[in-house]
């Protein structure tokens, strides 16, 4: 898995698919992922704005809940 040829190197998918995950990757419960949002590619912006922006993303993640999970989700934010 560690080849530094992109064109050579394993997509995420075919990772996921080998034989090493098998016990660990259930088909059945694959998020489907959203479109990269590549508007702030090239903005240039104070660095406070940046940081904002950041801690606005880290703020709004939610973790996909597993099926086999027995604990609830606990962890909060604030700022």
């Amino acid at each position: 898995m560690l080849v530094l040829d992109a064109g050579a190197r394993l997509t995420a998918d075919g990772a996921l698919a080998h034989s090493y995950f098998n016990g660990l990757r259930d088909p059945e419960d694959c998020p489907e992922p959203k479109p990269y949002d590549d508007s702030y590619d090239n903005a240039t912006l104070p660095l406070e704005e940046w940081r904002r922006l950041s801690f606005k993303e880290v703020k709004s993640f939610v973790p996909f809940p597993r099926r086999d999970s027995k604990r609830r989700n606990t962890l909060t934010m604030t700022q």
